[in-house]
Formats: C-alpha cells, structure tokens, sequence
C-alpha cells in the first residue's frame, strides 16, 4: 500500500477512519458564524445553512470544488483565517490532513478524497432526508396508526377513510380495532397515534378532544312482552319508545364483553337506573347484540348508530329507560407529552366534520 500525502505522522489511524469520519460529522459543529452563507461552484449557486453540522461538510466541499481555502471563504462569506483554522481543527479531531497546502492549486490527500466521498454522501443523504421531512411538513406524506372500537370501526370507517384519503392521498391509516383496554396500552406504549373510544375512564397521561355526544338506546323485539301494551307505531333511533326501568327487572341483558367500553357503559346506566337484571349475555360485538334483541333472546343497551348496521333483516324496537336518552361522549385521546403533528391533528377534524354531518352518532 502507499503512503498517504500529507499525512501528519506517517501512516493515519485508517482503521477507525470511517467511523471517526461519521463521528465528527455527526458532532456539534463549533461554528465560524451563526449566518446563512453561499457558495459559487460553476455556473450553480449554492446554499449553505450554518446551523448544524451539514455545514461541516460543504465546507470541505467548497474548498475541494475550489481548489482555494480564500476562494471557498469568499464565497462561504467567512474570513480565510477561520476556515482555515476549521479546517486545521477537523484535521487534528482525524489524525490526517485533508488537503496537501504544499501544491498549487491546493490538492485534495488520499484521505481527503475519502472524507469527500463521505461528506458527498452525507450531504446527499441530508438534502433527500430534508426534502422528505419538508412533504411530510406539507401534509403530503405520512402514517397514523389508529386505535378504534369495533362499533365505530364498522360503521364510521367506511364513510371517514374515503373522505380523508381524498384529501390527504399520501397519508397511510393503520387501523387497530378492538378493546378500550388494548388499545389504551397501545397508546400509552406509543404504539398508536390516536384512539377513538368513549373513554368511559380517564387518564391524566392523554389529551381527549371530544367529537361527538351519542345516545344509548335499547333494543327490544317487537314481540317482547314488556312492549304488549304500549304504541311502537313510527318508532325509530330518533323516536324511542319510553319505558319504565323496573320493568326490565329480571330481564336478560345482552352485552358486549366487560372489557368493552359500551358494557362500561351499560353497567353505569343499570347501577343509574336500579334496574335488576336476569341474566347476563355476553358476546363478541354489536351486531351480534343487536341481532339476539331483535329475535327476542334478550334487551340490548347500545348506541344509537347500531340501529343502522346493515346485514340483519329483522329490525327492533328502540327504547329509552331515560327520557331524554342517556347520552356518552366519544372523544379522540393522544398521549399528552407527544406534539400533535399537523396531518394528525387535521385526521381528527375530518372524523368530526364526518361524524357530525353524517350524523353518524
């Protein structure tokens, strides 16, 4: 192998050059000014940001584009004599010398070359990360990870995920739909952006921005004997049939899983409204609920947008043991120490202006 020109002290440390090379690049650059300067290289002018260490490497750049330390610091619009004390820094921090002073015009050493190739492509990798960085500052690129409850996952996806994606084609939503309690975990794991649940408990770790209020409705079969006496007739989700509380004592109640946020839900308005109920008939979703109230196989407190799930042809009878309906929030949470980005913050406005102009509550 040959010797390196200019070496200071015989054969450099080449064994740790390269990461010595990334090392010092990826450092605190001690700035010769605090200003944005230019550079003329041919016919193309370029610009040089001081603020971080990229301007470490267009200094080098400069130089070896150049061939002149007082030709690079005009047009860095910084003195001779502190580029050039830079440049001796950076030398010292290497243990090699960049650039062979000796020639005429100033020639770049063997590990100059290597530096070059390095900085080349840290610039490169710099000016692709910043132009990223600025499509996804713009809202053209992106990724939200949802957590969502099954319900409003049926029902409301469908309609908000069309619209969004209109708006915001680059922007990917990963959707997670399952349980308050697995998706509150996601999100205090920072697994998840934003989860969409009414969030019948709180926590002081997330941010609830509230999108809608919904009514909670009972289901109840047509033939059901509490109804024997009673005028259904022009009953729909926004004309519930009162019934008295105590006449559901020693009914089935069809729930969802405790785990569910809308069983939270139902147990708060049983212990509310003293009602004693018979058995307890837990199952997996809505739908499922929904379709065994319908048939008679029990009466089924859920929100209102159930009443229009399709894919049963059997509707029920909507109830209200309160009068007006019990209503519960359905908020947005986030985790309070993450800076909510722009395209996120814009996702939850859609959802609201969907939700609310569809009426999907």
């Amino acid at each position: 192998m040959r010797a390196l020109k200019g070496t200071k002290s015989g054969w450099p440390r080449l064994a740790n050059f390269s990461k010595n090379i990334c090392d010092i690049m990826g450092a605190t650059a001690e700035m010769v000014s605090g200003e944005s300067i230019s550079a003329v290289c041919g016919q193309k002018r370029r610009r040089y940001t001081m603020s971080s260490s990229y301007s470490k490497l267009q200094y080098i750049i400069a130089i070896a584009d150049k061939k002149s330390i007082s030709q690079a610091a005009r047009d860095l619009y910084i003195s001779q004599p502190a580029l050039t004390k830079y440049i001796s820094t950076l030398e010292d921090e290497l243990g090699v010398q960049l650039f062979d002073r000796t020639s005429t015009p100033i020639q770049l050493t063997y590990a100059g070359e290597v530096y070059l190739e390095y900085a080349k492509l840290q610039s490169g990798m710099e000016k692709k990360m910043r132009a990223e960085m600025e499509e996804i500052s713009k809202m053209k690129r992106g990724r939200i990870n949802l957590g969502i409850g099954i319900g409003q996952g049926e029902y409301w996806l469908p309609q908000i995920l069309p619209v969004f994606s209109r708006l915001y084609p680059g922007i990917e939503v990963h959707i997670y739909d399952g349980f308050q309690q697995d998706y509150e975990e996601m999100l205090a794991r920072g697994n998840i952006d934003i989860a969409i649940s009414s969030w019948t408990s709180r926590s002081d770790k997330f941010q609830y921005e509230e999108i809608c209020e919904e009514n909670i409705l009972l289901y109840m079969s047509p033939e059901d004997p509490i109804l024997k006496n009673i005028d259904v007739s022009g009953n729909d989700a926004d004309h519930p049939v009162y019934i008295r509380p105590e006449l559901l004592n020693g009914a089935t109640i069809i729930m969802t899983k405790p785990v569910n946020s809308t069983s939270r839900t139902v147990a708060q308005i049983l212990t509310l409204c003293d009602i004693k109920a018979g058995k307890r008939m837990y199952v997996g979703s809505c739908n499922t609920a929904y379709s065994l109230a319908a048939e008679g196989m029990g009466v089924a407190f859920f929100p209102r947008s159930s009443y229009f799930f399709p894919g049963y042809h059997k509707k029920p009878v909507c109830c209200t043991v309160t009068d007006p309906p019990c209503r519960r929030k359905i908020v947005a949470a986030y985790r309070k120490e993450d800076l909510l980005s722009n395209i996120k913050k814009s996702f939850i406005e859609v959802v609201k202006q969907v939700v609310i102009e569809n009426r999907l509550y």
